[in-house]
């Protein structure tokens, strides 16, 4: 395996899994919130919607007073868990106001709030699904992480065998090392071959002579 392709991916796999695990954590923490919100809101409505049917039917247990504490305290609870940029439950808030000053308008006349209630009841339990279902489906965050964290995955898998199985690599190979061989034995001296012995100059061929010419020559 060459060192720099296995360090390369345990440094990636390191970082991604550092990453993954920073987003679970803080996916589990915020889910963790937001159940409590859930539960603590339907505690605040279950609350919110006993005192006002003791208020409306006039047989409060302790005082109307009392009764008219409760419903004012769960009340402001749950307004000031409304996200004031979004405003989610406002018409819930609405019909609770409605129902709060049918309540003070008949301080000794039993009212029939039942519809209205059950209207809140229903609502509130559609916002409340939106909100557990985020609960169960996790966060955006981590959402989109299980979404896009196999493709992390698969590259470092590849690189993975790449780095074992360099001969694999489509987009390159390294030049093949040239392997030492060591010969073993006894090393025998060899003599450099003697040099040619000088041959004999052949000897120049004689020209023929030139015998005088007689008689080429007349006197006149």
């Amino acid at each position: 395996m060459d060192s720099g392709s296995g360090l390369t991916a345990a440094v990636v796999i390191t970082t991604i899994v550092g990453i993954f695990t920073l987003i679970i954590n803080r996916g589990t923490k915020i889910s963790e919130f937001r159940q409590t919100w859930i539960n603590d809101q339907r505690a605040d409505f279950a609350k919110w919607g006993a005192a006002a049917l003791a208020l409306a039917g006039q047989r409060s247990a302790t005082s109307r007073s009392a009764d008219f504490a409760t419903l004012d305290e769960t009340a402001y609870r749950i307004r000031l868990r409304e996200n004031p940029k979004k405003k989610e439950w406002e018409p819930v808030l609405d019909r609770m106001d409605d129902i709060r000053r049918r309540l003070i308008a008949s301080p000794s006349t039993p009212i029939d709030i039942y519809d209205e209630l059950k209207g809140i009841a229903a609502e509130s339990q559609k916002r409340l699904k939106k909100d557990w279902n985020k609960v169960r489906n996790g966060e955006i965050g981590y959402s989109v992480l299980c979404f896009l964290v196999p493709a992390p995955f698969a590259v470092l898998l590849v690189m993975g065998i790449w780095a074992f199985r360099p001969d694999l690599n489509p987009f390159g190979h390294d030049a093949p090392k040239v392997q030492e061989q060591h010969v073993t034995g006894t090393v025998q001296m060899l003599l450099p071959p003697a040099p040619p012995s000088p041959q004999p100059t052949p000897a120049a061929p004689k020209s023929p002579a030139v015998a005088p010419a007689h008689g080429r020559h007349q006197h006149s």
